[in-house]
């Protein structure tokens, strides 16, 4: 949520959430937008996820369960874009590395649409970390909820 495209102004503002990662059309506001969190419990809207190369959820914490309002049998050997639909058709993974274009996105901000078993959407920003250099494409995955859509 940096610079001026689909951020917040500093004194307040919605956030536009696109469905596609570039130049896509708006599917809704954001309500509120909660700042960063110094410390993080089960109920600071944060969730850590582990994904295989190809998205798929290996692992997940007990906040991600919370967050997601699924529980972890539920979401593990399910594709990622079941709890962020704009991951659908997008590669998360580039020789090992995480995709350069969804790495700027999360670096930058850009929040993504979330969905919760209950049908609840949820603006989060998105982190990405590699695990590990086995080429295998590992990949953690830390949601962190910015905001409410306008509904």
């Amino acid at each position: 949520m940096h610079g001026n495209e689909g951020g917040v102004r500093p004194g307040g503002g919605p956030v536009t959430v696109v469905a596609g990662l570039l130049d896509a059309p708006v599917i809704g506001s954001v309500t509120s937008v909660r700042p960063t969190a110094v410390v993080v419990g089960v109920d600071e809207g944060v969730a850590a996820l582990t994904l295989d190369g190809r998205g798929m959820i290996c692992d997940c914490d007990r906040a991600g369960g919370v967050l997601f309002n699924y529980r972890r049998s539920e979401m593990v050997w399910h594709h990622v874009s079941m709890l962020l639909p704009q991951l659908t058709d997008l590669s998360l993974t580039r020789n090992g590395q995480v995709d350069p274009r969804l790495r700027f996105l999360s670096r930058i901000g850009r929040p993504f649409a979330a969905a919760t078993r209950d049908g609840r959407n949820f603006a989060c920003e998105l982190f990405f970390n590699v695990l590990d250099d086995s080429g295998h494409g590992r990949v953690s995955l830390i949601v962190r909820q910015v905001g409410e859509f306008a509904g």
